[in-house]
């Protein structure tokens, strides 16, 4: 019998105790420049980055993503984060902005509908016949 894997998280500072318990593969990395090592060993489903990082901005940290894994889904968590933060977050193609107290059982399901759909777009590519694969 096959078991569904589970959806893969990586986060970015401080894991919340509910994420701790999750129905997901938590990863977590303490620095941006960690982060970064670890998004070019393995693939996430979901990166959460927290507002303040020791090592660089945030900003430039989410820069950083963008160029080395264009495709790379991402969240962005914070205590106060303002209409600047969000608005400069949205434009950079964050899937959620939540705040420290947010209901962390939406950001897994965030998490899981990215892994399911990705399983699916894995199967349609499977599925489809390679052109020229045939004589």
């Amino acid at each position: 019998m096959s078991q569904e894997c589970e959806a893969s998280v990586l986060v970015i500072g401080q894991v919340p105790s509910a994420l701790e318990h999750g129905q997901v593969d938590l990863m977590t990395a303490d620095t941006g420049g960690r982060a970064i090592e670890l998004l070019r060993m393995l693939k996430f489903d979901l990166v959460v980055i927290g507002q303040q990082l020791a090592d660089m901005p945030v900003w430039n940290l989410v820069q950083r993503i963008r160029l080395a894994m264009p495709g790379q889904k991402w969240a962005f968590v914070g205590k106060e984060i303002g209409p600047r933060e969000e608005v400069m977050a949205r434009s950079l193609g964050v899937v959620g902005v939540f705040d420290a107290e947010a209901d962390w059982s939406e950001l897994l399901h965030v998490a899981a509908q990215i892994h399911q759909r990705r399983g699916a777009a894995n199967r349609l590519r499977l599925a489809q016949p390679r052109v020229g694969s045939m004589n």
